[in-house]
């Protein structure tokens, strides 16, 4: 992990299947993580300045897909990453061809960008 880093992570769930999330280090250790979730009926964007992922034993995959975003720029993209809807009911996307899910809000924040 890299200070201005913008990662995609991975981590499993009980059920086998990959729970998706976006991963913006600040300065080495701590980032904000962002991420669709359902845990509590509905879906929410939980979003949230940790210190606990560079040594996280749940994430299986962090996919960088972006460095060198300075300051201001991270301003930016926190701000596009917070404005991508989450549809708190789920349902069928067409544009993915799928039903909402965590990995359906990263490709549309990750578009976004």
């Amino acid at each position: 992990y890299e200070a201005g880093g913008l990662y995609i992570i991975l981590s499993l769930l009980p059920n086998d299947g990959m729970h998706w999330g976006l991963f913006l280090m600040v300065s080495h250790p701590w980032g904000n993580v962002y991420n669709a979730t359902d845990s509590s009926g509905e879906w929410v964007l939980e979003e949230h300045m940790t210190e606990n992922v560079v040594g996280s034993q749940s994430i299986i995959v962090a996919l960088q897909i972006g460095s060198g975003i300075d300051e201001s720029q991270s301003t930016a993209v926190h701000g596009i990453i917070t404005s991508t809807p989450v549809l708190r009911q789920g349902g069928f996307v067409a544009r993915w061809n799928e039903n909402f899910r965590c990995r359906v809000w990263v490709k549309d924040a990750i578009e976004r960008l």
